[in-house]
């Protein structure tokens, strides 16, 4: 498995921690570049400026929370990828009709 995902042992606590900052310090980043004050991006997500100060700094965060910041970075599509269903072709679609005989 991928060393990306976060990990409920000792060894991973510290990976799972730096990951956490690393993403913190990119929408720290990000918010800057937009000369946006943290107060300003927690009214625009529904957190306080103490709570946007937490997740710039490592702290954990609801899925929902991170979701609506990646909006406001429109940031939210390239994040949304990893939750697309796989579809059947056209092709195999067409070969399951074949093969059982559905319309």
């Amino acid at each position: 498995m991928s060393s990306l995902f976060l990990t409920n042992d000792d060894s991973g606590n510290h990976l799972e921690q730096q990951r956490l900052q690393m993403v913190g310090k990119q929408i720290k980043a990000l918010r800057k570049a937009q000369k946006m004050s943290q107060t300003e991006l927690g009214e625009r997500v529904g957190l306080s400026r103490r709570s946007i100060s937490d997740i710039e700094n490592g702290g954990n965060t609801t899925l929902a929370s991170f979701m609506r910041i990646l909006h406001v970075f429109s940031l939210l599509d390239e994040f949304m990828h990893l939750a697309q269903t796989n579809t059947i072709s056209p092709r195999a679609a067409f070969e399951a009709q074949a093969k059982y005989g559905l319309k």
